[in-house]
């Protein structure tokens, strides 16, 4: 879910039965669709055995091999939906204020502005350390501020 388009391309599951991971070479998996990028990718999952020798069904699960970078892997609860949600990475930020000699030596009040000059958070303290709100489609989700 969200982050940029390009990411937006299929990954490859493990499929297991009953908690135990099913070789490869043992079922055949499409993928809809078969490349480029897409919100949703549907994969078939074709050739696994549906009971167990005692005629008693087998719970068929998936899980993701590698979880993309800047995204965090969720399992829906019977773990056959894999949804990978976008954390855009942080940054932190520092900010100094430099007296001259004949200044004023008094603490001032940083404005950290994220795109379009949005004002984020602002303190009057002599050390400052902000945990910047989630704003838009690219958060700063921390940033600090240290006066001089």
């Amino acid at each position: 879910m969200n982050g940029p388009e390009a990411d937006h391309t299929a990954v490859t599951l493990n499929v297991y039965q009953d908690g135990t991971l099913v070789a490869p070479a043992d079922y055949t998996i499409v993928v809809d669709p078969s490349s480029g990028t897409a919100g949703t990718f549907t994969y078939t999952i074709s050739g696994l055995p549906q009971y167990k020798d005692d005629g008693s069904p087998l719970i068929s699960t998936v899980d993701e091999t590698a979880v993309p970078i800047n995204y965090e892997k969720t399992l829906s609860d019977d773990k056959l939906i894999v949804t990978n949600t976008y954390k855009s990475p942080t940054a932190d930020v520092t900010a100094k204020k430099v007296n001259g000699p004949e200044a004023d030596h008094t603490a001032v009040t940083p404005n950290v502005y994220q795109t379009a000059h949005r004002l984020l958070r602002r303190t009057t303290r002599s050390l400052w350390i902000h945990h910047l709100e989630q704003l838009g489609r690219l958060p700063i989700p921390s940033a600090a501020c240290r006066g001089i």
